[in-house]
């Protein structure tokens, strides 16, 4: 009796399903895009092109996907644009200096991008605790960042850039922070 050939069935069911799945992950991933620009759309407004133009070069400026790009500076919006009087362009800008800050964190310390986003967001809510996540030599308490706004101020004033930032203001304290890591020559 001879050997019976198996069909190619385990083959082409193996090369249907990873067909299926990556066309679904492809629409999940453009659905998820829609709804993160929409967001984008509208909580920078006239500044959201700009928003998008960064978002689709984030795969080259800071190793961030397009929708991760957007996912941040949205999360970033509201606060930025309250403590900037609205100033919806001001925000957009601002949200991408703290997103490069972050991508050069990670890239000098090896640091997961998640610990120094989440050192970011804790100043958002006043809590610098995370700050010993960027490894960068902060005191992770109220005082601490102050010491860090104040040299700022100091560092921006000797480079013929007098900032005035001060503690209790979003915008101010995440640009003293992306100052900083400047300062420290990431």
């Amino acid at each position: 009796m001879e050997a019976v050939e198996p069909l190619p069935l385990v083959p082409a069911m193996c090369m249907y399903l990873s067909l299926s799945w990556g066309i679904s992950s492809a629409v999940q991933s453009f659905s998820e895009y829609e709804q993160l620009a929409g967001g984008a759309q509208l909580m920078f407004g006239d500044a959201y092109e700009d928003v998008a133009a960064r978002a689709a070069n984030a795969y080259k400026t800071v190793q961030m996907s397009q929708n991760d790009y957007l996912s941040a500076v949205n999360g970033f919006a509201t606060g930025l644009k309250t403590s900037l009087g609205g100033d919806e362009q001001a925000a957009a800008d601002l949200a991408d200096r703290i997103i490069t800050a972050q991508a050069d964190i990670v890239a000098a310390t090896g640091n997961s991008q998640e610990a120094v986003q989440n050192a970011f967001n804790g100043i958002m809510r006043g809590n610098f605790t995370m700050l010993d996540n960027l490894q960068l030599g902060i005191t992770p308490t109220t005082e601490g960042f102050q010491e860090v706004i104040d040299k700022v101020n100091e560092w921006n004033a000797a480079q013929g850039n007098a900032t005035d930032y001060q503690m209790g203001n979003l915008a101010d304290m995440e640009s003293a922070l992306v100052d900083y890591v400047a300062m420290v020559g990431m």
